[in-house]
């Protein structure tokens, strides 16, 4: 749960089709301590018609983009991102073969 006024304060990026909420909610951590509850709260149905899967190599030049842009500002907090990477890396290899 978020306070509205974060929100009202702190806008998605108009530069992202997809990852505005993930940039967004960077951006609120490091503002914020955050907590999460580790359960499952909601399930999705994906499915060849969804915009993930439709864009998806829109979705890997935004968060490749990202990356980039934040990679010294991450280094500076000693923060990895070696996890994203991975999954960049995974997510061109999918979208390279079409995998879903």
């Amino acid at each position: 749960m978020i306070e509205k006024k974060l929100l009202l304060q702190n806008k998605f990026n108009n530069k992202f089709d997809i990852i505005g909420d993930f940039d967004l909610f960077i951006k609120l951590s490091e503002m914020l301590q955050i907590g999460y509850i580790h359960k499952p709260l909601a399930t999705y149905r994906l499915h060849a018609l969804s915009l993930s899967q439709k864009k998806k190599s829109i979705y890997i030049n935004e968060l490749n983009y990202w990356i980039k842009k934040n990679m010294s500002k991450l280094k500076k907090k000693k923060l990895s991102i070696d996890k994203i990477k991975i999954f960049l890396i995974k997510l061109k290899i999918k979208s390279f073969f079409n995998i879903n």
